[in-house]
């Protein structure tokens, strides 16, 4: 609960900033994720790397993104799900949060998320049920998958 609160007020706190400062928080916090992605998956350093793109020397602001393919639910569905996984978390899958996408337009794809992920996901919702004049003592219906 502890993080699903820090995640909460960040997000509080980052809705509060001038555009351009939100824009260049958006910048380097997504310059972080490429990085990390080419780093530590197969899958992306892959794509990256057909595509001429190292996110450490050629991302500079989100208009970079256009050097790289659109990745589609066709090719993480056909991808092998060792090269989607951080190297050497195949075998901690266990400790992850697991679900599956609606399958809305069709392909349902498995999501893991780690518990940071998984609180910074709650934070959000809790900040839109907020926004829309939600209160802790009020009563929330949520319809998940029956599965769950």
């Amino acid at each position: 609960m502890i993080r699903n609160l820090r995640a909460l007020s960040q997000i509080a706190i980052d809705s509060r900033r001038s555009p351009r400062a939100r824009q260049e928080l958006i910048s380097k916090r997504l310059k972080r994720v490429l990085c990390h992605a080419y780093q530590h998956t197969d899958f992306y350093r892959e794509r990256m790397d057909a595509a001429g793109f190292r996110p450490a020397r050629d991302y500079v602001d989100p208009s970079a993104l256009r050097a790289l393919p659109i990745t589609t639910k066709a090719d993480l569905k056909t991808t092998e799900k060792r090269k989607l996984i951080c190297h050497g978390e195949m075998d901690n899958l266990s400790n992850y949060f697991h679900d599956h996408t609606s399958g809305t337009t069709g392909i349902p794809i498995e999501v893991h998320r780690n518990e940071r992920e998984r609180a910074i996901q709650m934070a959000k919702w809790m900040w839109v049920l907020i926004q829309n004049g939600y209160r802790p003592t009020h009563r929330v219906y949520s319809f998940t998958s029956a599965a769950r």
